[in-house]
């Protein structure tokens, strides 16, 4: 499992997805099991996820992480360059 200092989220894909949504930070919030002071960190850029909650996020959002991931953990692109050099 990657660090929070390997993950970068873009906060403004990331609030373009909740808002497209027409959900409030509160009902994210809710479907990940995190504050929406915390969820608003996030997306303006003052505080990094854990991957953990970066997979929650997406699955919440029905989207890959990778749609609001600005900067992969560097073993994940591995892994791809791997699986695609296949």
């Amino acid at each position: 499992m990657p660090s929070t200092d390997d993950i970068r989220v873009d906060g403004a894909r990331l609030a373009h997805l909740r808002k497209r949504r027409r959900w409030s930070l509160a009902h994210l919030g809710q479907q990940v099991g995190r504050s929406p002071g915390y969820l608003s960190r996030i997306e303006n850029g003052k505080r990094d996820p854990s991957w953990e909650l970066v997979e929650r996020l997406a699955e919440a959002l029905e989207v890959p992480a990778t749609d609001f991931v600005a900067a992969a953990p560097t073993y994940l692109m591995e892994e791809t360059c791997r699986t695609r050099a296949i």
